[in-house]
């Protein structure tokens, strides 16, 4: 198991396309290496502040 950076996740969600395509890009070939998961607290810490779709 992969565990992702708070700092990773925050570039993905971010609207920058400088910051955001090479975490992407990493977390896509994490995932096809292993599996990828992130802390709950760091989760449930920035997912407060993302909206919902």
């Amino acid at each position: 198991m992969i565990p992702i950076d708070s700092h990773v996740i925050i570039d993905v969600l971010s609207e920058d396309g400088v910051w955001k395509v090479r975490p992407e890009e990493a977390l896509a070939d994490a995932a096809d290496h292993d599996e990828i998961a992130i802390n709950p607290i760091i989760y449930d810490d920035h997912g407060a502040a993302v909206d919902s779709p």
